[in-house]
């Protein structure tokens, strides 16, 4: 079976509003990077994503969270949390994407969606 270069795992199939979303991210890639950026967006609406942790520290950042290969090491992967307080739209979907940047050059992502739970629609 043949590893993606780059992989984003959920640990939820789905999403509640105010309850923390988990996830992972793992290299698998063995040229040269920068580091790794992860982008969230929730479609159909402007309601934000918010990253509060990463590797067991807490950090407040805006749909967009970069991990330097430096802060990643040797381990190749990192883990976060990530919330979203409201979403006005309920069909909206989660996409959470995380891409292999090289001197501001994308290399490779992988993609994941996630919708709302079914109790909230």
């Amino acid at each position: 079976m043949h590893m993606k270069e780059i992989q984003i795992i959920m640990d939820q199939n789905s999403v509640i509003i105010g309850s923390d979303i988990t996830g992972a991210v793992t290299v698998n890639y063995n040229g040269r990077f920068d580091g790794i950026q992860v982008n969230t967006y929730v479609t159909g609406t402007s309601d934000q994503v918010f990253f509060t942790n990463v590797d067991g520290k807490t950090t407040s950042l805006l749909t967009r969270l970069y991990m330097s290969k430096d802060s990643i090491g040797d381990k190749k992967s990192f883990r976060f949390t990530a919330r979203v307080e409201k979403i006005l739209y309920k069909e909206a979907r989660i996409r959470f994407r995380a891409a292999i940047i090289q001197e501001h050059k994308e290399i490779v992502s992988d993609t994941v969606f996630m919708s709302l739970n079914d109790n909230l629609r």
